[in-house]
């Protein structure tokens, strides 16, 4: 799964350190950009947030200096995001959760040094916004099972059992030939 990662202003200083421990942690680090938004960039970003009370306050510190914006894979990666960075609320990050990175680099619950995606949806959205060339509507592994199952094996178990049949003395080429030739998906057209 693929979540983003957003180290706020006040916490980039500690970037390779906190590089480390999501490496550390498991984290699969897949691209990163340093930059500072605008402000209307950062009320496009944070626009589900737009009616809550302290949005101007969220807008003038995420635009106050750069920020580094990490895209992560990881099996749990929401769950495991949720636990290493801490929740928002400072007070009760340092109370309960005091190895979670607010509980040590936060300081309220605006300037808790950290963003990330709670969700599939959300992080497809915010993925999209830093790394727009990046394809996150990807299948599921279950659903690219199926299709393997479904799609490829049954036409690449006949390949196989006819090359072992025939046993040419370039395997390889052969079977490749012999996908090309008798790939089911291959349109048919007829000469008029």
């Amino acid at each position: 799964m693929n979540a983003l990662l957003i180290l706020k202003p006040d916490v980039i200083q500690h970037s390779i350190t906190i590089k480390t421990q999501l490496k550390e942690n498991g984290f699969k680090l897949l691209n990163e950009i340093k930059t500072k938004l605008t402000p209307e960039q950062a009320t496009d970003f944070y626009q589900h947030l737009l009616d809550t009370p302290k949005f101007n306050e969220l807008i003038a510190y995420v635009t106050s200096g750069p920020i580094i914006a990490f895209h992560l894979q990881k099996d749990k990666i929401y769950e495991d995001l949720n636990f290493f960075i801490g929740p928002e609320e400072n007070a009760y990050a340092k109370e309960h959760f005091k190895k979670s990175l607010r509980a040590v680099y936060g300081t309220d619950t605006i300037v808790n040094g950290f963003h990330f995606s709670s969700d599939v949806e959300t992080a497809s959205r915010e993925i999209q916004f830093f790394f727009p060339r990046f394809l996150t509507n990807l299948p599921s592994l279950d659903h690219a099972h199926l299709f393997l199952q479904d799609a490829i094996y049954p036409t690449l178990v006949m390949g196989l059992t006819a090359l072992c049949k025939e046993k040419p003395q370039d395997p390889v080429a052969w079977l490749g030939d012999w996908l090309l030739n008798k790939n089911p998906n291959k349109p048919v057209i007829e000469e008029p």
